[in-house]
């Protein structure tokens, strides 16, 4: 099945199964995680969210989806970035590999993942989206499933270009920057290794298919200005 990256709101995402980045915590703060929980119906999700309890980092735990586009909500808990030297790899490769295999055993069609950890968990996006693609290229050599990277950030979105080649975007610049304000008061910002806020989602755009292009390839052409990047 085609594997893409789309710019867009992950809560406006059809798919039967949306990956959040959750807190460890049964509790939503911001970005991503407080952007799901909303869409679903806050309520609701956090009741069940608090039966699971505690999540470990490279955990998952699933949930309904309630009312958004899907059929379950698959939690995990991304690494916070510390020197590379921490297990932070390891542990972002599994918040991508374990929601897959539950996919799978779940028996569902297509996943919505957002880039895990890249928010203020600071996790670097390059190394980030290799990993990503890199474990979603090994699986669909196995399994049959559609896999949706859903990204929003400019700098996201230009490292996946180089990877996918010209993705169009229509997302105006100075809206981005005032909801990304908005969403993140400065006094998160100077502190995000110490809270647990997520990745930032805010308006839908186009996808770009890329079920004619090998994973493989992609991989293999990165090339010296991905990891300029």
């Amino acid at each position: 099945m085609a594997f893409k990256i789309v710019r867009n709101d992950i809560t406006k995402v059809e798919a039967d199964i949306i990956v959040n980045t959750a807190n460890p915590q049964p509790k939503c703060v911001s970005g991503t995680d407080l952007a799901i929980y909303e869409a679903a119906g806050k309520e609701a999700l956090l009741a069940e969210r608090k039966t699971i309890g505690p999540i470990e980092r490279g955990d998952i735990a699933v949930t309904g989806a309630y009312n958004l586009n899907a059929k379950y909500v698959i939690h995990t808990v991304g690494p916070i970035w510390i020197d590379g030297n921490h297990h932070e790899l390891e542990i972002l490769e599994r918040c991508y590999r374990l929601p897959l295999q539950k996919a799978i055993e779940l028996g569902c069609q297509s996943i919505a993942f957002p880039l895990i950890s890249t928010g203020a968990y600071e996790f670097p996006k390059d190394k980030a989206l290799h990993i990503a693609v890199s474990v979603f290229s090994q699986f669909l050599t196995e399994h049959e499933i559609e896999i949706i990277l859903v990204v929003f950030d400019k700098t996201s979105f230009q490292l996946s270009s180089q990877i996918v080649g010209e993705i169009d975007s229509y997302i105006d610049a100075n809206y981005v920057k005032e909801s990304h304000i908005n969403e993140y008061p400065l006094s998160y910002r100077r502190s995000a290794r110490l809270r647990s806020l997520f990745n930032s989602t805010f308006h839908e755009e186009p996808s770009l298919d890329l079920s004619d292009t090998s994973l493989e390839d992609q991989l293999t052409n990165i090339g010296p200005s991905f990891h300029d990047k």
